[in-house]
């Protein structure tokens, strides 16, 4: 179970021990900023009294909450000689990444359901995010050469980087899908939110994430993933890109609405 339950002995430099030590001190600051937006956010969005399939919950709890310990605990933190990747994860660790704002907002929202009002009017985003998440890493990062090579330098080291990849980002969308059909369709879109709301929160998102990634560009000199380097600083390709990623998050979205109308 090594390299997929712990993480086992790595022999890692002293720069390398440093980098683990800071993704750690930003996991236990970052989680509860997620509780945090997703009650607050769940305000807005709105409450309501309705019960979900608690096993189904449950087991989305579990499955959702053990991969993002695999990918805070059990996938290595960067390695000196990714230098890519070592430098844009030196200030925010693995939080610089797209998939781990979504795997720990699903193991949250998970975990919400059972002792929370707000997931109903989170459902449907939810779904839409980690279906989201598991499609683009497949279109975008899993076939891209500078992610093979990085995963290559891991493989040297004995560590199954890119099947732990495929790992991390398939059951997103899975539990996504489950999400859906654990709820009462009807009792569903009677309580979530107007479409408009919906794709209010995406694009909020969608802008507070680019921000992020350039306060990190501007203190790293890296971007997180490597179809970001043609865009550079210039604003009209950010904005066509921010536009063309917020209208497929927000079909996204509206896929997952749509399947909750057709089981309705």
């Amino acid at each position: 179970m090594k390299h997929w339950l712990y993480a086992g002995e790595i022999n890692l430099t002293e720069n390398e021990k440093k980098i683990k030590w800071q993704c750690y001190k930003n996991d236990y600051i970052a989680i509860p900023i997620v509780w945090a937006v997703y009650c607050l956010v769940g305000e807005f969005l709105g409450k309501c009294d309705g019960t979900p399939n608690k096993a189904l919950m449950l087991f989305g709890a579990a499955l959702a909450t053990l991969v993002v310990y695999q990918d805070a605990r059990v996938v290595i933190t960067p390695l000196e000689e990714d230098i890519v990747m070592f430098k844009v994860q030196s200030i925010l660790g693995k939080w610089v990444f797209l998939t781990r704002h979504i795997l720990a907002f699903q193991s949250v929202h998970f975990t919400a359901s059972l002792i929370t009002p707000y997931s109903y009017g989170w459902s449907i985003i939810a779904s839409g995010l980690t279906i989201f998440l598991t499609v683009q890493y497949f279109m975008l990062v899993h076939w891209n050469p500078e992610f093979i090579e990085s995963c290559n330098l891991r493989q040297r080291r004995g560590i199954p980087f890119r099947a732990q990849m495929v790992w991390t980002h398939v059951p997103a969308g899975f539990l996504g899908v489950m999400d859906l059909f654990a709820r009462d369709p009807g009792y569903l879109l009677e309580h979530s939110p107007y479409f408009k709301s919906m794709a209010c929160v995406i694009l909020v998102y969608a802008l507070f994430y680019t921000g992020l990634i350039h306060k990190n560009f501007d203190a790293t000199g890296e971007w997180p993933y490597a179809i970001l380097d043609p865009l550079g600083k210039s604003i009209s390709r950010w904005s066509a890109f921010i536009g063309g990623q917020t209208t497929i998050l927000t079909g996204m979205v509206g896929i997952a609405y749509f399947l909750v109308e057709f089981r309705g």
